[in-house]
Order: structure tokens, then C-alpha cells, then sequence
């Protein structure tokens, strides 16, 4: 049974979500106590920014039958996990590349290979070993192991 996932909604639930402390800590001038909240947010943009899907059960190590869902021509814009008070510059939109894929039943076996966009031809290529072939219909699926994207100028 197959499962779809927005890759949006699976990105902001790691980072918006805030985690809020059991534990007390004592200010250093006032000396009252306060719990403390940890989120995480970026600090500083990467040019390419690389998502690895996690697809595996790490007790079985089998693989989950999980697609998650991303646009091929659509940005992903980042901008909602940008820390605006450490990084109030720079283009927070990003332009998948290339998507990484897995064939097989398990991480320890089957094959990789990846789907590169190339800009000189404004076009879709399988690098499949020795084969390289162009693709024309890229989608999500249950192959698909790492997004690749570069930041947008």
C-alpha cells in the first residue's frame, strides 16, 4: 500500500514545529527560571540545497512504500525556515536538478541511478551506468532517494 507525502508539508514539520522543554533553566542576570524552546531554522543559504528522503525502515530494513511529492517546474521556496534575525539576504527559492533513484527491495541491494535536468538543452536525462537516455516524463515515484536543487539567482 502505497503512501504520498508533500515534500512542503514533510520540510516544514521538521523545522517549524517547535519543541518546548521540560526542564527549567535559570537566567544568568535575573536568576528566575524559564523554560526553553528549540526549533530549528537556517542561518545561511546553501547553493545547492540536497534532500535525502528517508524510505527506510532502519529496524527491518526494509524499504516503505512512500511517494513523496515534488514539482519538476515549480521552485521550492525555503523562506519560512530562513532565521530572518541571522540571514536577511539571498534568494530563498530553489530549482530541482537532479533526483537520485533506487531500484531494489532494500538499501543493501538493487540499483541506483539518477535523473539529471541539463540546462544547455533545457531537457530531462537518465544516467543509468552506460546508458544515458532522455526523459520526458519525470514525476514523483518510489524510486526517487535524493532531491538535488540549486538556489535560483
Amino acid at each position: 500500500d502505497t503512501s504520498y507525502i508533500d515534500l512542503t508539508k514533510l520540510i516544514m514539520n521538521n523545522f517549524i514545529n517547535p519543541i518546548i522543554s521540560n526542564y527549567s533553566f535559570p537566567c544568568e542576570k535575573c536568576k528566575k527560571c524559564y523554560k526553553f524552546i528549540e526549533k530549528t531554522s537556517i542561518a545561511k543559504l546553501p547553493k545547492i540545497l540536497i534532500l535525502s528522503l528517508q524510505k527506510t525502515d532502519i529496524e527491518s530494513n526494509i524499504k516503505l512504500p512512500w511517494i513523496v511529492k515534488f514539482s519538476i517546474s515549480e521552485n521550492l521556496n525555503i523562506k519560512d525556515l530562513v532565521d530572518t534575525k541571522l540571514y536577511k539576504y539571498g534568494n530563498c527559492s530553489y530549482s530541482l536538478f537532479a533526483i537520485n533513484n533506487h531500484i531494489g527491495s532494500s538499501p543493501k541491494s538493487g540499483h541506483y541511478y539518477s535523473l539529471i535536468y541539463l540546462e544547455a538543452f533545457k531537457k530531462w536525462y537518465s544516467f543509468n551506468d552506460e546508458e544515458v537516455s532522455q526523459e520526458d516524463d519525470i514525476s514523483p515515484n518510489l524510486y526517487n532517494y535524493i532531491l538535488f536543487y540549486k538556489q535560483n539567482k
